[in-house]
């Protein structure tokens, strides 16, 4: 069994420890599959489970919690343990056709039962490779009662996780881990992006040594100097109060004035190098394909662009010079006592060691309280999120009572979290304040004896070496100053760990290289017809499993091509391919001619313009999200294409007209009034060539009615493609295609597919009889 658990496709029957019992429970102690999923079939994040052996598949959700738990004789130790909260059982005579789906930014496992589509459970994009085998393993099991799994050789060039530290690769082809990389190459390499801002880097450490050694000296001359030298008669500087006086007062303007130049100098740094970094992730993010987006979650690379930037201009900025500076500090601290007293000196560090290991251990306790803190936290605002956003069924199914005890007892549970976090701190901060104090009574008590018994010892610059009222006050001065460094110290580890992970993100960023790659003479010829030629193209998103196989169509300029198909038959997976957001696996796709691999992205991408059903709008007016098609036109280009579009009416009735606030956070649009906004956007972009992707599939009849008339002046003279769920929509279609089973199983003209009466004709019947079902007869 595997401590960190990574499904493997040699040895799919593997689990982790903490699924024995659970296993064990369902009489399955030795599955002849095992993976696990991070959300149910219904979506909800946990750890889905997915167990079969030759006759059963169970689907077991639930989490992972922690608890104490005692081995041997050997103190309580942290324990992660699984909770089951669903448990179903299928028997897999009764499941067949076992399928992923690919959504939007995840994937369903599904299986059909009884004539039934079952949801078993859901994965990020991230699982789809390895859930992939597990698919193929299944259907094997089920059909031969045994599977044959790939070998070691294979999985080990599949392998998407370190076998070291049990990491995702940042590079799968390259192996490349982030993790067990040499901590010292990502500091170099994140380094070098600071090439111009050396010089005032060094200025701010050197500044910083200042200040710190300006620290050290103060307290030697307001001590030492003034109780030894001036106000002892015998001190060689006796009388000479004011002089002094106005050097302590000069040591501390000078001190003062370096710390003043050193802030600014750092906020000016800050700002520099924060927004360099910023740009420098930006950048690398925006040049990767599409492929790269679908795999990760929209919150962590926001996280990467804002957080992560402050984190690694922290780590140069903060943790570094503070680190030299305390090092510096400490050191010369150190050197000043000893040569001061030695004796003393020892006194003053023999605590050192025990301060050292009782802060570790404090920190590690309270980062196990602050975890559990968070976790809570988390929980408490997943329930508000899902509580607010299904408002409407919550008071539709009078659940507010049943949500506010739910509510109550997380939020409780955040409560005791934080309480017991608060009476640790308020606890054992004291008794390390009582032991840092420490220190100080040992240096009291030695000095005073050795003051009282007029004790001399080995010293290297003290007159007589006797112990003086001086030096000691200096010693007392000079502890807190061993002290208070060791909380960076020990807290340095965390803090440089969070640093590092957010260079080897920042790093495996700038490292990814996009799928889709411009040419590196690329053509941008000075017309464009709009023919458009499919030659035996095939797609997989993921090697070994193609989503489309042998496409093969040539499309006049200026002629309309609808193609059909059921739900994942590939359909928008050739409009993808067309506007080369994926490249083709297979075979090639031209664009008068010319492979689109030979031609500029720019020249492609204003020759084409893409209306889908999900219409994006940014944050802004909407004279901005008109003009985002083309950022040159004037205000009577955007007038006319809003006319032409159908939108212009809705818009005047806005509050502030083209100048209303739309998008996230602002005045909210139906799905028609959008879907008008994106074609007037395809009006204004003016393309040879336009892609309509279901673009009327959620819209009532009268919306669509409205849209089509729409669509249909702009596809005029436009070379246009038109995937469509609603047959209705393909009505003036020049010529059709049908997809199904990856591939084209049809094509003609509407009527030439309903005379041979296939796959066209049943999706047809299908909807005609839908139709009549609600009172709608086919002439309508």
């Amino acid at each position: 069994m595997k401590k960190d658990y990574h499904f493997d496709p040699a040895k799919p029957w593997l689990f982790p420890a903490e699924y024995v019992s659970v296993l064990s429970a369902h009489q399955m102690d030795q599955p002849s599959l095992f993976i696990s999923t991070d959300r149910s079939g219904e979506g909800l994040p946990c750890n889905c489970l997915l167990a079969a052996d030759k006759s059963r598949l169970l689907v077991i959700c639930g989490v992972m919690s922690l608890r104490k738990e005692r081995k041997n004789t050997a103190k309580k130790a942290i324990v992660r343990y699984f909770v089951q909260t669903e448990y179903t059982e299928y028997s897999l005579s009764e499941l067949s056709d076992f399928s992923l789906r690919e959504l939007a930014s995840s994937c369903l496992f599904t299986a059909e039962k009884d004539g039934e589509r079952l949801a078993l459970a859901g994965l990020n994009l991230g699982l789809h490779e390895p859930m992939l085998h597990f698919v193929d393993y299944i259907k094997e099991l089920k059909e031969k009662g045994s599977f044959t799994p790939v070998s070691e050789e294979e999985a080990k060039e599949q392998e998407q996780y370190c076998p070291k530290c049990g990491l995702r690769y940042a590079d799968a082809d390259n192996k490349l881990c982030l993790n067990c990389r040499k901590k010292g190459s990502v500091v170099w390499r994140t380094a070098s992006l600071f090439k111009e801002y050396r010089l005032r880097l060094f200025l701010v450490l050197v500044l910083l040594i200042l200040a710190g050694a300006l620290s050290v000296l103060a307290p030697y001359f307001s001590t030492k100097t003034l109780y030894d030298d001036v106000l002892v008669k015998s001190g060689k500087y006796y009388g000479k109060l004011l002089a002094v006086i106005l050097m302590i007062l000069g040591t501390r303007l000078l001190s003062m004035l370096v710390s003043a130049l050193q802030t600014i100098l750092t906020s000016t740094l800050a700002a520099d190098m924060t927004c360099k970094l910023r740009r420098v992730i930006f950048s690398s993010i925006n040049r990767l394909s599409l492929g790269f987006f679908t795999s990760r979650k929209t919150g962590g690379l926001m996280t990467q662009v804002n957080s992560d930037a402050g984190t690694i201009y922290g780590f140069f900025c903060d943790i570094l010079p503070a680190f030299a500076v305390n090092i510096v500090q400490v050191l010369a601290v150190l050197v000043v006592m000893f040569l001061l007293n030695p004796l003393l000196c020892v006194a003053a560090v023999i605590l050192v060691p025990l301060s050292i290991v009782a802060i570790r251990f404090i920190y590690r306790k309270l980062d196990l309280l602050h975890y559990r803190r968070f976790g809570k936290g988390r929980s408490l605002n997943s329930s508000l999120s899902d509580m607010l956003s299904g408002a409407r069924v919550v008071k539709a199914f009078s659940g507010e009572e049943d949500e506010k005890k739910r509510f109550d007892k997380k939020s409780q549970a955040v409560a005791n979290a934080d309480l017991e976090t608060s009476e640790y701190e308020a606890t054992v901060f004291p008794a390390v304040g009582l032991l840092l104090h420490l220190g100080s009574v040992f240096v009291w008590a030695l000095g005073g004896v050795m003051i009282l018994l007029n004790y001399r010892y080995p010293s290297f610059i003290s007159d007589g070496a006797v112990l003086t009222y001086g030096t000691l006050a200096t010693f007392l001065s000079y502890v807190s100053m061993i002290y208070s460094p060791l909380f960076f110290f020990v807290n340095m580890v965390s803090m440089t760990a969070d640093s590092m992970n957010a260079m080897g993100r920042l790093i495996e960023i700038m490292d990814a290289k996009p799928e889709v790659v411009e040419s590196a003479k690329p053509l941008s010829p000075e017309t464009v017809s709009g023919r458009v030629t499919f030659e035996d193209v095939g797609f997989s998103y993921t090697v070994g499993h193609p989503v489309l196989k042998n496409i093969s169509f040539d499309l006049p300029a200026g002629k309309t091509l609808g193609i059909v198909g059921k739900t994942g038959a590939g359909k928008s997976t050739l409009a993808n391919l067309l506007i080369r957001l994926y490249d083709p696996s297979e075979g090639r796709i031209l664009l008068d001619g010319v492979d689109l691999k030979d031609l500029s992205f720019e020249y492609l991408r204003n020759s084409i313009s893409i209306v889908s059903q999900d219409t994006y709008l940014f944050s802004g007016t909407v004279l901005e999200n008109v003009r985002y098609a083309n950022n040159n036109a004037s205000l009577e280009e955007v007038l006319y294409a809003c006319v032409a579009s159908g939108a212009h009416d809705f818009i005047m009735k806005l509050p502030d007209g083209y100048d209303t606030k739309i998008g996230q956070g602002n005045a909210d649009l139906s799905g028609g009034e959008r879907q008008r906004l994106s074609i007037a956007r395809a009006i204004l972009k003016n393309p040879k060539i336009l892609i309509l992707d279901e673009a009327t599939a959620a819209m009532d009849t009268r919306t669509e009615q409205i849209i089509q008339r729409s669509i249909t002046a702009l596809s005029k003279g436009r070379t246009t493609l038109i995937i469509a769920h609603r047959l209705s929509t393909l009505r003036d279609a020049d010529e059709l295609i049908v997809l199904d089973k990856k591939t084209v199983v049809e094509r003609g003209t509407p009527q030439e597919l309903l005379r041979q009466k296939g796959e066209y004709f049943k999706l047809y019947k299908l909807q005609l009889e839908a139709l009549r079902t609600i009172g709608i007869s086919e002439e309508d």
